[in-house]
């Protein structure tokens, strides 16, 4: 390497494709180097160049050797939308070494050397390639819409802080913002098997998602602030028959975004989930919050628009619209639920959803409790949509058991305590899963297993209301995390 204190002239490149990755993105091989830059008395920028990869939907860089110091960084920009992010090297080792996603076909680049680092440097390996979308047909829309609705759509926007889009990764569908995550008392996300079958890590999730274009082509969120990396996949199942519904289910892990702040943090909001038996009753109310796709009304079309339905020639039928993979909500009635095998659990009502809702939280209004995850459509036969519900007993404890894992057949690997749970002392009903947890911690430390994790959700517990304990009495080791933080104990 050389030292070189100049910065390099902004330059176009065009990359030729080495290496399909899915169906959804490529990738290509790309190296550039930055040189090696020594900090002065001051912040600089050392290097500046841009990457243009002609009719790219987005793009995404991979770095390989660097040394970014302990405040230096890179910036990317998207050319085309002015979104940016910093990238310390803590941030790249967050993040498997990639960087967010961002919208267009250009990426300006600019080292920052920091004031008195040395040897400052970094290498690009790759750049992820998202494909322009499909091409949308003519305004308006056919004759002959999708029948993926239970009836008028009656979905409306959503600013709901515990549900994700799941972007960006060689998954199934979800490269294209195919399916939603949602996040549950202990950090970990829930999403749909079939979400994950093809591969989840190098994917992201977003929240606050913005707007999608007049012709439904999906914006990302901040890549700063709003993006996470999917750091891989805790257990799943996916069963590929309509009866097999209760065993659609993931659960899986999160990192934190640019700046060092976990999801469960930055939203500081999650979803309680019910235990075995819904309680449910014909006409209940449901309520289902995803990113689905949309196309009432129909979107603009036009050359690169996006498109919600083709027909038999691959015609497109339905543009997208604005409201397409965005965060929206719907409710309608419970209709039954099915146990048509063991371990097969479904839940059915008549809500509207559509592609990309799979992995969606399954939510009884009453007291926004999810009962379950939505997987699969059914309101096209007349039957209702269908999620997998928590009385399937490999989904309820593999969420349970997170993030601890690789539970001991008979022993608890992780117990929780909510202030909110209100079951009583352990022998009222309490089981400490994360389905049914401690209303204190001092049960939750009575219960947890030797070297094990508690999990405490926000809120303040009292020493009025039991919370008085000494961890470790027993000769019992524990870790007591809070990943949402705002939990007050024994004041």
């Amino acid at each position: 390497m050389i030292h070189n204190s100049s910065i390099a002239t902004a330059i176009t490149l065009l990359v030729a494709a080495v290496e399909p990755a899915a169906a959804d993105f490529r990738k290509d091989a790309y190296f550039l180097s930055t040189g090696v830059h020594d900090g002065g008395e001051t912040n600089r920028i050392a290097f500046r160049q841009t990457i243009h990869v002609s009719g790219a939907g987005w793009l995404r860089l991979t770095v390989g050797d660097h040394d970014l110091g302990q405040e230096s960084f890179l910036l990317i920009r998207s050319v085309q939308t002015g979104d940016e992010q910093t990238m310390t090297a803590t941030a790249f080792e967050n993040w498997s070494n990639n960087t967010g996603l961002f919208g267009g076909d250009a990426l300006e680049l600019e080292l920052h050397v920091a004031a008195g680092e040395q040897s400052i440097y970094l290498e690009t390996l790759e750049v992820w390639v998202g494909p322009p979308v499909n091409p949308g047909g003519p305004p308006g829309g056919g004759l002959d819409p999708p029948e993926d609705l239970c009836g008028a759509d009656n979905r409306v926007a959503s600013n709901d802080p515990r549900v994700a889009r799941m972007f960006g990764g060689s998954t199934t569908t979800t490269g294209d913002g195919g399916c939603t995550g949602w996040m549950v008392a202990n950090g970990a996300f829930l999403t749909a098997g079939h979400c994950v079958v093809g591969g989840i890590a190098g994917s992201i999730i977003e929240f606050n998602v913005p707007a999608s274009t007049p012709n439904g082509i999906p914006n990302f969120a901040n890549a700063q602030n709003d993006q996470y990396p999917i750091i891989g996949t805790f257990a799943f199942e996916n069963t590929p028959t309509s009866q097999a519904i209760g065993g659609d289910w993931a659960v899986f892990s999160a990192g934190p975004n640019a700046n060092g702040v976990t999801p469960a943090l930055a939203q500081g909001a999650f979803f309680r989930i019910a235990g075995t038996g819904p309680s449910l009753a014909l006409g209940d109310p449901i309520r289902v919050t995803g990113y689905g796709w949309d196309w009432t009304p129909a979107g603009t079309g036009g050359p690169g628009a996006a498109c919600c339905d083709f027909d038999e020639n691959g015609t497109c039928d339905f543009n997208c619209n604005a409201q397409n993979k965005t965060l929206q909500t719907s409710t309608g009635p419970f209709i039954e639920f099915q146990d048509n095998a063991p371990n097969d659990q479904v839940l059915v009502y008549a809500v509207d959803t559509t592609d990309a809702t799979s992995g969606s939280p399954v939510i009884r209004v009453t007291n926004d409790e999810a009962i379950g995850i939505n997987v699969t459509s059914g309101c096209v036969s007349g039957d209702g949509n269908f999620g997998a519900s928590f009385q399937h007993d490999v989904l309820r404890e593999s969420v349970n058991d997170f993030p601890d894992g690789n539970q001991i057949p008979g022993t608890f690997e992780t117990v929780y305590a909510d202030t909110l749970s209100f079951c009583g002392p352990p022998t009222l009903g309490c089981s400490g899963r994360i389905t049914n947890p401690h209303d204190t911690v001092a049960d939750a430390v009575l219960d947890v297993g030797d070297g094990r994790t508690i999990v405490v959700s926000p809120g303040n517990y009292t020493a009025a209301n039991g919370n008085v304990f000494i961890a470790g009495a027993d000769g019992k080791s524990m870790t007591l995390i809070a990943p949402f933080g705002g939990a007050v104990i024994g004041n």
